[in-house]
């Protein structure tokens, strides 16, 4: 299975995402860069960035179950 498979069907179970998360459960280190594989192959995939409680900011990706 891919890293792009592997995210997707992280995602498609209705969990969000963070970089560090996709490293902790998948070892990828540029989620950026699958996310953005995702959006090319037609999957809609949305992004907000948070507040961490260390006072960082990151980016937060989901979509919509059930939908690509």
């Amino acid at each position: 299975m891919t890293q792009c498979e592997r995210i997707l069907a992280y995602l498609k179970s209705g969990r969000t995402i963070t970089s560090m998360q996709a490293f902790n459960l998948f070892e990828v280190t540029r989620l950026p860069d699958r996310v953005r594989d995702l959006r090319k192959n037609g999957v809609t995939v949305y992004s907000r960035m948070i507040k961490l409680q260390s006072g960082k900011r990151c980016a937060q990706y989901w979509i919509h179950a059930g939908v690509m």
